[in-house]
């Protein structure tokens, strides 16, 4: 068998077997081990067709060896007969790929109750609420009116100012009911509703800001405590503070009751030596009015 030949059949069997390999990893076993029986049977009856083809051909060959009238164009005929055309029909089974079916995803509905908020009023008839009545409202209305007489306003400043006293329609005054405590003081009237015996006023000067000044021993039945309309015109507006024995006026620790110039307040106390002033600025000047 010359090279020519062996290498065709080289070639045809590496495919062979190479074919062979990828069928292999095909799913259905069954028909690829009848794929491969086909192959190898199709594949041996072509080596031994051409097994006869190559004896005829040596027979031919040697026939003409032995011929003692031996030409050259007998050779080539002899070798234009010989025919090596290796050939393999392999019929490859249908491979069937199965149908994958997915089932269908249905979404189920889901439903939301409505949200309702029922709110139920009670009928006019079975509401309870009164209405509110304000008594003595015309008066005050009136008395507004008199107070904005252009007649009352003459004099009237901030070191005049106009004193107003409120009563209810029996002719009792309006006080308040907060007395001292802790050196704070109480309200316009203090709570009382009797009548003053006497009454009497002074000055106080605190010289030294910040060295609180005690009031002098003079006995009461209330006081009121003003910051001088003057202490406006100190650096520091005359602030003054009001309180107990420990009273500060410094921002920083500040203990007491704080007024401006020409703010004050009424203080229940039994004796103005029961009070002690202090300043933001010196000579700070302190009003007093007392009843006995």
């Amino acid at each position: 068998m010359d090279q020519a030949t062996k290498s065709i059949i080289e070639a045809a069997t590496n495919q062979i077997m190479d074919f062979k390999l990828k069928l292999m990893q095909k799913e259905n076993e069954k028909s690829v081990r009848s794929l491969l029986t086909e192959i190898n049977n199709s594949f041996i009856g072509r080596l031994t067709s051409l097994t006869s083809d190559l004896r005829e051909a040596i027979v031919a060959l040697g026939a003409i060896a032995q011929s003692s009238s031996i030409t050259k164009d007998d050779i080539l005929k002899a070798i234009s007969n010989i025919k090596l055309e290796p050939q393999i029909t392999v019929n490859s089974p249908d491979v069937i790929v199965p149908e994958i079916r997915m089932p269908k995803i249905v979404i189920p509905t889901i439903n939301v109750p409505k949200a309702e908020v029922e709110v139920k009023l009670p009928k006019e008839s079975q509401r309870t609420q009164k209405p509110m009545e304000i008594k003595g409202m015309s008066d005050f209305i009136e008395a507004v009116k008199k107070l904005n007489s252009p007649e009352l306003k003459k004099g009237i400043n901030r070191d005049n100012p106009l004193h107003v006293i409120l009563t209810d329609d029996k002719g009792n005054e309006y006080r308040a009911s907060m007395g001292i405590v802790g050196g704070m003081g109480g309200g316009s009237g203090a709570g009382r509703s009797d009548s003053a015996e006497g009454v009497g006023t002074g000055t106080t000067t605190v010289t030294t800001a910040g060295t609180r000044v005690q009031l002098p021993n003079i006995p009461c039945k209330r006081v009121r405590i003003q910051s001088h309309a003057g202490n406006g015109d100190l650096t520091n507006g005359g602030l003054i503070v009001v309180g107990d024995a420990n009273v500060v006026a410094a921002v920083s620790g500040r203990r007491g009751s704080a007024y401006y110039a020409t703010q004050g307040d009424w203080f229940n106390v039994k004796n103005l030596n029961q009070l002690w002033v202090d300043s933001m600025d010196n000579l700070a000047i302190i009003i007093y009015y007392y009843e006995t």
